[in-house]
C-alpha cells in the first residue's frame, strides 16, 4: 500500500513538474504588465553558444522570467509580503506610490549638466523655430505630503538643477518650470496616485502656459472635454503586482464636439487615436509612446508645434490638437532614423519646439537630455 502511494506521488509530482516545464518553455512573453518591465526570452541555440557564459546567464534569466503563471505568483508574493520598497516603486501614505528616493548628485554631475545645457543652446541655435524648455519635476518633488518616513524628497535636488539650468540656458530659450506653474495655480494632486504621469487638469495648466508664449488661444478644458474618472492602472502599481488599489481619478478626455485631424506615424497614415479610453495613461493619450508622429488639423490659422521628449509629452500633444494647425512629436528613445530636431523642424515648417527632458527617475538625466537632443 505504501509503495503504491509512493508511486502515485512520484507520478503526480513528475506530471506537475513536466507540465510547468512545458508551459515555461512554451512561454515567450516580452513585457510583464504586472512588473512593468521587459522580460528575458529564451535565447536561440547554436553550437557556438554551448561554450558561452552569456548564453547560460540568459537561459537562467529566461527560465525565471518565463516561469509558468509567473504574474499570479508575483501578485501572490506581494499580497503576503508587506514591504514598502520593491524595484522602482515606493509605498507612501494614502495609497500614494513613488519612485525610490533619488541619490544626491555629485559636484561632477552639475559640471556635466552645464555642458549638456550648452548642447541644448547649440541645438536651439540651429533651428528656425522658437525653443521652449519645459521642466517637469519628479512626483516626490511636488506631492510631498504623503511621502513615507525616512524618504528624501527630490525637491532640493530639483531646485539646484533648475538653478544650474537657468544660469546656463540661452536667453533666447523660453524656460517653463512646471513646479512653479502647479504651485501658482494651487493644485496639489498633479500626479496619479500610482503613476508618475501628470493628470489632465495639471497638464492643461502646462498647455495653457505654453500657449502664452506661442500666442495661441486656450480653450476651457471643461468646455472642450468631458474629463472621465476611472481607477488608474499605473506603472508603480504594476510593479507591486497591482496590490495597491487607488480611488477613481481623472484620466481620459472625451471631446464634446468633433475634432478633425489626420494622423501619421513614421510618415504613414495611421488610425491610432489621439484621445483613448482604458485604464492607463498609455491607453488615454496617443496610444502610447511613438517614434515620430505628425497630426494635421483643419485649424488653418493655427501655429505648428513640435514636442520632443518621452511619455510626458503625450498628454500635451493630445491637448494641443484642438488649438494648433500641426502637432509633431519625436521620441528619440524609439526614433532611430538619425534625423535631428532641425531636420523635423524644416520638414514640417514648425513654429515652436517644446523640449521636455524630464523622466520619472530624474528630471535632468544627462543621458536622456543628450538622447532627446537627437545625439
Amino acid at each position: 500500500m505504501n509503495k503504491c502511494i509512493k508511486k502515485i506521488f512520484v507520478i503526480v509530482f513528475c506530471f506537475i513538474l513536466g507540465f510547468f516545464m512545458l508551459v515555461t518553455l512554451s512561454n515567450n512573453e516580452i513585457v510583464s504588465e504586472v512588473e512593468r518591465r521587459k522580460l528575458t526570452t529564451f535565447p536561440k541555440f547554436s553550437l557556438s553558444s554551448i561554450v558561452s557564459k552569456k548564453y547560460y546567464d540568459n537561459l537562467t534569466s529566461a527560465f525565471s522570467d518565463q516561469l509558468a503563471f509567473r504574474k499570479y505568483l508575483v501578485k501572490g508574493y506581494f499580497l503576503f509580503n508587506f514591504q514598502r520598497y520593491f524595484g522602482d516603486a515606493v509605498i507612501g501614505h494614502d495609497k500614494q506610490l513613488y519612485s525610490p528616493s533619488q541619490s544626491v548628485p555629485s559636484s561632477t554631475y552639475y559640471k556635466k549638466l552645464k555642458n549638456v545645457i550648452n548642447l541644448v543652446n547649440e541645438e536651439s541655435e540651429k533651428i528656425d523655430a522658437k525653443f521652449i524648455f519645459l521642466s517637469i519635476p519628479r512626483k516626490d518633488a511636488y506631492m510631498i505630503n504623503e511621502l513615507p518616513k525616512n524618504y528624501n524628497s527630490s525637491l532640493d535636488i530639483y531646485n539646484k538643477q533648475v538653478k544650474v539650468v537657468k544660469e546656463n540656458l540661452s536667453n533666447d530659450i523660453i524656460f517653463i518650470d512646471a513646479l512653479d506653474v502647479f504651485k501658482s495655480n494651487n493644485i496639489y494632486n498633479c500626479y496619479y496616485s500610482n503613476d508618475h504621469h501628470i493628470t489632465p487638469r495639471c497638464a492643461y495648466l502646462l498647455y495653457n502656459e505654453i500657449n502664452k508664449y506661442t500666442g495661441t488661444f486656450s480653450y476651457n478644458l471643461d468646455d472642450e472635454f468631458e474629463v472621465k474618472k476611472t481607477i488608474v492602472n499605473g506603472g508603480y502599481s504594476r510593479q507591486l503586482g497591482q496590490t495597491i488599489k487607488s480611488s477613481p481619478e481623472d484620466l481620459y478626455l472625451v471631446p464634446k464636439k468633433s475634432i478633425n485631424y489626420i494622423r501619421y506615424e513614421n510618415d504613414k497614415l495611421s488610425k491610432k487615436k489621439v484621445f483613448g479610453k482604458g485604464t492607463s495613461y498609455e491607453d488615454a493619450y496617443m496610444e502610447g509612446d511613438m517614434a515620430y508622429t505628425v497630426i494635421d488639423t483643419d485649424n488653418v490659422f493655427g501655429k505648428s508645434i513640435m514636442f520632443v521628449g518621452s511619455s510626458y509629452t503625450n498628454i500635451l500633444e493630445a491637448l494641443s490638437v484642438p488649438s494648433y494647425r500641426k502637432i509633431v512629436s519625436v521620441d528619440y528613445r524609439h526614433n532611430k532614423t538619425g534625423k535631428s530636431i532641425n531636420d523635423y523642424v524644416m520638414e514640417n515648417n514648425i513654429d515652436y519646439v517644446v523640449f521636455v527632458p524630464g523622466q520619472s527617475t530624474n528630471a535632468y538625466s544627462l543621458k536622456q537630455i543628450e538622447l532627446h537632443l537627437g545625439q
